[in-house]
């Protein structure tokens, strides 16, 4: 069964691997050759889950929106956001935490999930980790250079925001 599509925002501080993030998903492919996306890229990207195959309509972001992303017309109809920091960078992983909480100011009861990119050059303790999934609903280590995380953390997400868009 083909379901409604759903609209899922990708925002994130500038350079932490928004769009490598959503290639890696889109095409399973990783690309070195980086170009900061200005405005907004639109990508469909097809999962599937218990009740049936899904289209999530990524709205990859720049970075440069910051907190007013959520003012913009990008924002309106979303159903979720996939908020992405850098684990190397300190300061975006906070950038991270500010966007999820001001996504669920904006937008309560829609998901977020967090994604914590490029593990392949910093893994954070266990103990940052817990930390931080007290401060926001959901956060997944991954890295869009190796594909390793991005595939179960989408799929789970993509079982919450189904779950979600029916109450």
């Amino acid at each position: 069964m083909t379901l409604r599509p759903k609209k899922i925002l990708m925002v994130g501080a500038q350079a932490v691997g928004k769009t490598s993030v959503t290639r890696r998903l889109k095409f399973n492919t990783f690309e070195a050759d980086y170009k900061s996306t200005i405005g907004v890229q639109l990508h469909e990207i097809p999962v599937s889950t218990s009740q049936g195959e899904l289209s999530m309509l990524v709205w990859d972001t720049d970075g440069n929106f910051g907190e007013q992303v959520f003012d913009t017309v990008y924002a309106k109809g979303a159903t979720g956001a996939i908020v992405v920091g850098d684990v190397s960078r300190p300061d975006t992983i906070e950038h991270m935490v500010r966007l999820a909480n001001d996504f669920s100011d904006n937008f309560p009861a829609r998901p977020s999930l967090c994604l914590l990119n490029k593990t392949d050059l910093f893994m954070p303790s266990e103990q940052s980790v817990a930390a931080l999934r007290e401060r926001v609903e959901s956060v997944e280590l991954c890295s869009a250079l190796e594909g390793s995380g991005l595939g179960s953390a989408f799929s789970c997400f993509a079982e919450t925001v189904l779950e979600r868009d029916q109450l």
